[in-house]
Formats: C-alpha cells, sequence, structure tokens
C-alpha cells in the first residue's frame, strides 16, 4: 500500500468520478483506474462500486478513506516539522491566484519572498477563486489569494482580507461616461458592458447590484482577463467595471470614473487550510504578503482616504469615494 495510492483513493472519495478525480491528480483516467484496482488486490477488499455515471464506496472503501485520511495528515505534519527544524531554507510552496488580485501586486510580492528565500520553489496557479477554494480544501495548494465573496466556501478554509479598493467604471475617452465625476450604478442599464465571466466574484457583485436596482445588465462580452475587459473598452465596445488598480494597470487609455452611490469594493484575501499545518516557507510568505499590505489583524484603510498621484506605481493610496465630485480620467500609462 503505497501513500499515492491512498491519494488517488481519498481524490476520488471526493469526486466519486474517475475522469474528475484523475484529472485532480494529474494522471490519466486508465491509470488511476488501475492503481484503485491494484489497492483493491492489495487488501482484498471491493472498495469502489463503479457504475458508467458515477462511483460510490463501499464499507471497506469507507473505512479505508478515514484511515488514508488521517495517515496522510500524519504524513505531512510530520514532514513539515522537519521543515521547521531545518527553517526557512528550503521549501516548496503551491500558491494559488486570482485572476484578479486587485490592489495584491502579486508579481512584486514573488518577488520579495524569493528575495527573502530564494531557495524555496514558488509553484504558482492561476484560477477564478471558486476554484481556488476548491483547490485548496482538496490539498492541491498550500496557499491562495482569493476575491472575497466566494459564497459557501469549504468549512475547511480560513480567510484573511489583505487589501480592499473600490470598483470603478471604465469607458473610452470619448465615451459619455468620460467626463463624468461619478456614473450611477443604474446608468449602465442598457450599455454593452464587458463582464467577467459567470462564476468571478465581480461579476457575481456586478448581478447581485443589478437585481437591486431591478436591471439587467447587457452583458456584451465575457472575459477572464481585466487587460482584455481594457482593450475591448478603449476601442470602444462597451465599458466596464474593474477594481481600481487593474483600471490604471498600463495599457489602452481609458477613462476611470468612480461609481455613484453605495460603493462596490473588491477585497483581496488569502486563504488557507484551518485543519493544516502551515509550514514555515507558507508562514514565511503571508510575512512577506502582511509586510507590503496592512498586516495581520488591521483593518483596511476605507475608500476616499487619498488619491494616487498619476504615475506613483500601484495604488497603496485609494480612489476619493464614489460621488465625491472628482473628475473622471484617462488612464494612459
Amino acid at each position: 500500500m503505497e501513500l499515492r495510492q491512498l491519494r488517488y483513493l481519498v481524490m476520488l472519495a471526493e469526486e466519486r468520478h474517475f475522469t474528475r478525480a484523475a484529472r485532480r491528480v494529474g494522471i490519466a483516467q486508465p491509470a488511476l483506474s488501475q492503481q484503485i484496482s491494484r489497492l483493491e488486490t492489495e487488501v482484498g477488499l471491493k472498495l469502489v462500486e463503479r457504475t458508467t455515471r458515477s462511483v460510490t464506496l463501499t464499507a471497506a472503501g469507507e473505512t479505508l478513506v478515514a484511515g488514508a485520511r488521517h495517515a496522510l495528515r500524519v504524513v505531512e505534519d510530520t514532514q513539515s516539522e522537519l521543515e521547521a527544524l531545518r527553517g526557512v531554507r528550503a521549501g516548496r510552496i503551491v500558491l494559488g491566484v486570482t485572476r484578479t488580485p486587485g490592489a495584491v501586486d502579486v508579481a512584486a510580492t514573488l518577488a520579495d519572498f524569493h528575495a527573502a528565500y530564494p531557495s524555496v520553489e514558488l509553484d504558482v496557479r492561476e484560477e477564478l477563486s471558486v476554484d481556488l477554494l476548491q483547490m485548496l480544501a482538496a490539498n492541491e495548494l498550500d496557499v491562495a489569494l482569493i476575491a472575497d465573496g466566494v459564497p459557501s466556501p469549504p468549512a475547511t478554509i480560513e480567510a484573511r482580507i489583505v487589501a480592499s479598493e473600490p470598483l470603478v467604471v471604465i469607458a473610452a475617452p470619448t465615451h459619455r461616461f468620460a467626463d463624468r465625476s461619478a456614473v450611477p450604478f443604474s446608468d449602465l442599464d442598457g450599455e454593452r458592458i464587458v463582464g467577467f465571466r459567470r462564476g468571478a466574484t465581480i461579476r457575481r457583485q456586478m448581478d447581485d447590484r443589478a437585481a437591486l436596482e431591478g436591471m439587467q445588465l447587457r452583458v456584451a462580452f465575457e472575459t477572464a482577463d481585466a487587460q482584455r475587459a481594457r482593450a475591448l473598452v478603449a476601442h470602444g465596445l462597451a465599458v466596464g467595471v474593474l477594481p481600481t488598480s487593474d483600471a490604471r494597470a498600463p495599457g489602452p487609455a481609458v477613462a476611470e470614473v468612480p461609481l455613484g452611490g453605495a460603493p462596490l469594493l473588491h477585497r483581496t484575501a488569502v486563504a488557507i487550510r484551518r485543519d493544516r499545518h502551515r509550514t514555515p516557507a507558507v508562514e514565511a510568505f503571508i510575512g512577506v504578503l502582511d509586510g507590503r499590505h496592512a498586516g495581520p489583524g488591521v483593518p483596511i484603510s476605507p475608500p476616499g482616504s487619498r488619491r494616487r498621484p498619476a504615475g506613483s506605481g500601484r495604488p497603496a493610496d485609494r480612489p476619493p469615494p464614489a460621488g465625491s465630485g472628482s473628475p473622471g480620467r484617462a488612464s494612459r500609462r
């Protein structure tokens, strides 16, 4: 009985489907089926009932899965304790990153961490926040940067907000919104909008606000990439709503205008498993992340404290509150 076989069985128990389980452990479906069959031969008992649509565990399978989870946790904790004895001289972090990290400058954070801990290997996976939480719950990630607001997160996950910034309207410099001091959300009614695809936190925020306003957004384009959204907006094909830092990032010229009324905030959180021992490398990464932002337990600065001067880099400061009278401006950097 090998540890990898136990991992495969646990994943199969979670997915109840050979193809999905194989995809999550990174092997071909026939190889997974073969390993489970070998495990059944070794223990001398049938572990799973196979059908064309799903997989169910037998009583023996349920018993072995419970033991396998315990054994895998013991191995992980022992490895972590050994790493702690070595300090943060080596190690590996599998980091998940949302496609819209907002005010968290991921590249700069990774650069700071690498400079401080050059022997720690970083494996970065970029996905939607809802997918990152599932990967974290399945032990496929050590830590994740997610957009706060995913509904019904797994109970095994704990998260803490590290940065927050308003969502703003972006439009082509020639669009009627460009010279506004603010754009009420209701003014988006009937506008062609480039939106994030369904499942993205920002899309959910937009849809929820539209429902409260009694309107339906006219989403003409869907994307998972903020820079593609900016490009479409810059060419006058639609308007968009982005985190402030994405609206100000280098790229095509767009006008950035505050949303009127109650602000929509984009919060970025660091998430880990609450039932898993944190390795020294993970602790060090979170320390570097906190060092660049508010730090653990420190309230996030409310929107509207200061306006970032043009050309000063990614926004540590926040734009003024929606409706404060600050004019829209073109971002041409």
